[in-house]
């Protein structure tokens, strides 16, 4: 179940800084390590995030916009904030 909330990543993702703005800041290593123009490479986000054990989960990768390679896969977890007990 779990690789196919990643396999519907790939389907509802999002462009969260786009190479050809700004220089991203990792580019100059995913260019040494993948290859690569500084300007193919662009920050994704998965649009929703899922639940994992209590969690909310949302992914972040590097994708090359010329080769569609997606690289250095980040699960960002959040747990719920309970709220402070009245004494």
């Amino acid at each position: 179940m779990f690789f196919y909330h990643i396999m519907l990543l790939f389907w509802r993702c999002l462009v969260i800084h786009c190479g050809t703005d700004r220089l991203l800041g990792d580019a100059p290593r995913l260019i040494e390590v993948y290859g690569g123009n500084s300007e193919d490479w662009d920050k994704m986000t998965s649009i929703e995030a899922f639940e994992i054990n209590g969690a909310s989960v949302q992914v972040h990768w590097f994708r090359n916009s010329q080769t569609l390679q997606d690289v250095e896969f980040k699960f960002k977890r959040q747990y719920p904030k309970t709220a402070p007990k009245n004494l």
